[in-house]
């Protein structure tokens, strides 16, 4: 049976990622690698006694660690990334440099061992073709309200195209882009596409997507949005006030500094 290695377990699509790992077959092997193993078994208690997730702890930086964590797994789901749009962020960026990092280690130590393939978080914005549908001034508002984050999905996206245009690794990378996404379990019938998507999706929808681009056949898709046939979900009134908080930390970024000092926010 397949291992999988989840990078970011606690956060809401890591979570959700190793819950439908678990519920698809108890025989799955989950490297699961997080910076917190109390907050990983505070929010997935059932991991603890499963002899088939091995918890990795430390820090993004430990190349030896996180090399340990992939080595022997089938796909690398990267999902360590901010729903926060603050001034200077590099969460995503920081991320891809270390999984690269780790690529390459466990390229040396093993000449011939099959790298397994880097499932990554990213978002449709970044995306001109799956933008088509979207009217210019709502790419112009989400966009620009969302702009530090998508920055920073770019320029990850950006290091591991070069990592790959080089040719040193022989590097499978694949990026899922989901739009707006909530909290929520399976919402419908999900499937993956290179030009269609729905929105808003639940994490636990985006969470088998990532897994079903895990284990395609085949060198493409390397782009794809989510899908889901089912009940319409509803996006809360409170993104309008993230849309507003939004566009302030980037057109006023030194505003986000300065709420972060009197804490409040």
């Amino acid at each position: 049976m397949a291992t999988y290695a989840v990078l970011g377990a606690t956060g809401a699509t890591g979570h959700q990622t190793v819950l439908h790992l678990l519920a698809l077959s108890p025989e799955i092997k989950i490297h699961v690698y997080v910076r917190s193993k109390p907050k990983l078994l505070h929010l997935l208690p059932q991991v603890a006694n499963n002899k088939n997730v091995r918890i990795f702890e430390g820090s993004m930086n430990d190349t030896a660690l996180l090399t340990a964590c992939i080595a022997s797994t089938k796909a690398v789901f990267a999902v360590i990334a901010s729903n926060e749009n603050a001034p200077g962020l590099s969460i995503a960026q920081d991320s891809a440099a270390a999984v690269l990092a780790s690529m390459r280690r466990l390229q040396q130590e093993s000449n011939a061992a099959k790298l397994p393939r880097i499932v990554v978080l990213s978002a449709v914005m970044v995306n001109k073709r799956l933008c088509e549908k979207v009217s210019w001034l709502e790419h112009l508002v989400i966009y620009h309200a969302f702009w530090h984050i998508y920055q920073d999905l770019e320029k990850a996206e950006s290091l591991y195209a070069r990592e790959a245009e080089k040719g040193s690794l022989d590097l499978d990378v694949r990026f899922v882009q989901p739009g707006a996404l909530i909290q929520g379990g399976k919402s419908g019938i999900v499937t993956i596409s290179e030009v269609d998507r729905s929105e808003p999706i639940s994490y636990a929808d985006l969470a088998e997507a990532m897994v079903q681009v895990a284990n395609l056949e085949g060198a493409k898709p390397t782009n794809v949005a989510v899908v889901v046939e089912g009940s319409k979900l509803q996006i809360h009134p409170t993104l309008l006030l993230t849309v507003l908080e939004g566009l302030l930390w980037t057109f006023i970024p030194r505003l986000y500094g300065l709420f972060q000092y009197f804490h409040l926010k």
